[in-house]
């Protein structure tokens, strides 16, 4: 039995379109239906489509043939297309997108389906040959249909590892924010890029574009596996930092030399000096604070942006910063003062920096940490 739907027609002088179903031949089971629009609509009962499925995923002869199946109660128009490659069944990817017009027995002007049926199909082997062309050649490709609807596909040599997002993380944009302005189709994403600045956090980041927090660190999470973005601890100056073994690497790496000194220039002045750079980041170390290094060794006198060298040395892991994770010391939950009292004490187990409580419970960090310093039942571990 065929379903009987006739929705209503801009014109009534054409046949209604009941529905449009995409085809495939599968190597065990044969031609099969594998989508359709509507979704929980039957138009073809699966004895029927079995008995006219040779009209749908056809031999060789009727490929690239608009080919029309009349039945009882509906006609079904397809013009189906093959893939060529010795890698398919049948040495070919054969589909078909067929549309599913309303039989009316008075009415035969569903001819005027017929260009459109073969246009799509040519639309689609086009789309499918540009994915498989360009996906075999670059790892990438991109489908863009009109202004709005975009999607692009990339190869990963690799599965990367998915950061854990914490709202006291700083994002670092790791290309220039027009050129991923202009192929973002994410929304919230869009608004977030103009605001990272590689130095706001983001719970910062998500007030200034008054998106929800999670939703921002799962938005971030994404850019970050894509490789848009990367993220460095949020620039304290009331803390410490100390250089890595990595300094070595620069030590020797004259290009990662070059690039550091052209990325830390104070804009509008001359280049700085690598071996002025590369004394200030040995300055570096666990007892000196970052505003008193900045005091002794006043960068911007050697045409230096000390926030952008901090941020520069952390993304290339040459230097790490110095945190405090506090370790509840009783099993009670002792009572804290003022605003410090809205972090969950359960949570001081040395698992989660200072920084990061902070920034879940809305509370100064430099406020936490002296109340834990004089606390007895808090010890800090600094590393």
């Amino acid at each position: 039995m065929l379903a009987r739907l006739v929705p209503s027609s801009p014109n009534c002088d054409v046949p209604p379109l009941l529905g449009i179903f995409y085809a495939k031949f599968d190597s065990h089971l044969g031609p099969r239906i594998l989508c359709q629009v509507p979704p929980d609509k039957q138009f073809i009962e699966c004895d029927l489509f079995d008995t006219v499925s040779s009209f749908i995923i056809t031999k060789s002869k009727l490929v690239d043939q608009l080919v029309k199946v009349d039945l009882a109660d509906v006609k079904i128009i397809g013009c189906p297309k093959a893939i060529p490659g010795n890698q398919y069944d049948r040495n070919a990817y054969i589909f078909n997108v067929c549309f599913v017009v309303a039989n009316t027995k008075t009415n035969d002007r569903d001819y005027v389906y017929e260009p459109l049926v073969e246009k799509l199909a040519k639309t689609l082997s086009a789309i499918l040959t540009k994915l498989y062309n360009e996906l075999n050649e670059t790892g990438r490709s991109s489908i863009i249909l009109g202004d709005h609807y975009q999607v692009h596909l990339a190869l990963l040599d690799h599965r990367p590892s998915v950061p854990v997002v914490t709202s006291s993380m700083a994002p670092v944009l790791c290309t220039k924010v027009g050129k991923l302005l202009a192929n973002c189709s994410d929304q919230v994403l869009r608004r977030l890029l103009p605001l990272i600045n590689g130095f706001d956090s983001v719970s910062r980041l998500s007030s200034a574009a008054k998106v929800d927090i999670e939703i921002t660190k799962q938005c971030l999470t994404d850019a970050a596996v894509a490789g848009v973005v990367s993220f460095v601890p949020a620039l304290q100056y009331k803390r410490c930092y100390m250089v890595t073994p990595k300094i070595g690497t620069l030590y020797r790496d004259k290009a990662l030399q070059q690039h550091l000194c052209q990325t830390v220039k104070l804009r509008g002045s001359e280049m700085p000096k690598f071996s002025d750079v590369f004394r200030m980041l040995c300055m570096l170390n666990p007892t000196l604070k970052l505003h008193e290094w900045s005091y002794s060794c006043a960068p911007k006198n050697y045409h230096v942006h000390e926030g952008k060298l901090i941020q520069y040395a952390l993304l290339k892991g040459l230097i790490r910063q110095i945190n405090a994770y506090p370790i509840l010391l009783t099993n009670r939950n002792p009572k804290f003062d003022g605003s410090v009292s809205r972090i969950d004490c359960q949570q001081l187990d040395g698992g989660k920096s200072i920084e990061e409580l902070s920034v879940n419970a809305n509370v100064h960090c430099m406020t936490a940490e002296e109340v834990f310093e004089e606390s007895p039942h808090v010890i800090l571990i600094w590393k």
